[in-house]
């Protein structure tokens, strides 16, 4: 089996923490194994060390032999990266009410996804058999799936203007201010990605607050289709909302 196989799910799996949203400063080739495993983790304003230690953890797996020095500073610089977010997510809960409850699911999904991050190089570094690893990374792909998506309910297949207004009418009558949509029909987004979005409609609430369990809840009675997404999911959902209507369709080149 070529190695180049398994780099592909696992540079997924990373992208999902921010991974390629921050170009490392570092240049002059792969970063020196050496680097200190044992200091204390830097708190998540340090984005020098986030990107250090991602800059280590890509190099390492576009490493055709990384050797067990390589590989032990890899699993220590996915450590590092889940420490910061796990201490940024505990100091958001300290802080209770003083924090918005989005901010918090963001800072939780956050820690989530570094942990998988640490699964796949502690994988990495225990398996010799690069067929066990990739199922692994396959294993976890799934479950990235399963936990982005929190519900699909398969009601009627349309859902007309006058459906959405009367949705908008009850949900401003029960928390006093607008549904928020991002996305009516067609959108640049989702032409970018490929969807033909017709027909449905996106609002912008994570499925897991007040609001998001109250529009689930209210399409579930109406017999609405809908897929609620609590995070991103590749090829799927940019971020938490929820999907009424079908699932998107291909769109279909000069359609």
């Amino acid at each position: 089996m070529r190695f180049s196989v398994v780099l592909v799910p696992a540079f997924v799996l990373l992208a999902g923490t921010g991974f390629f949203l921050i170009r490392p400063k570092l240049h002059g080739g792969p970063l020196p194994v050496e680097a200190s495993l044992d200091r204390a983790p830097a708190p998540m304003e340090d984005r020098v060390a986030d990107e250090y230690d991602a800059e280590l953890i890509r190099n390492t797996l576009n490493s055709k032999n990384p050797n067990d020095a390589e590989i032990a500073a890899m699993v220590g610089a996915a450590g590092r990266r889940y420490l910061r977010r796990k201490m940024a997510y505990d100091a958001a809960l300290r802080e209770g009410s003083k924090i918005p409850p989005a901010t918090v699911d963001a800072l939780r999904e956050d820690v989530e996804k570094a942990r998988h991050v640490c699964d796949i190089t502690e994988s990495f570094g225990r398996h010799t058999d690069l067929a066990t690893l990739e199922a692994e990374i396959e294993m976890e792909q799934r479950l990235t799936f399963r936990t982005g998506l929190a519900e699909h309910h398969e009601g009627r297949l349309t859902f007309s203007d006058d459906d959405l207004k009367a949705l908008q009418r009850d949900f401003l009558d029960t928390f006093h201010r607008a549904l928020p949509i991002s996305a009516r029909g067609e959108s640049a987004v989702h032409r970018a990605m490929g969807f033909d979005h017709r027909g449905r409609t996106d609002v912008a609430v994570s499925p897991d607050t007040t609001e998001g369990a109250w529009v689930r809840r209210y399409l579930t009675a109406k017999g609405v289709s809908f897929f609620a997404f609590r995070s991103a999911v590749k090829g799927k959902a940019t971020g938490a909302h929820i999907h009424i209507g079908p699932a998107s369709g291909k769109r279909v080149p000069g359609a």
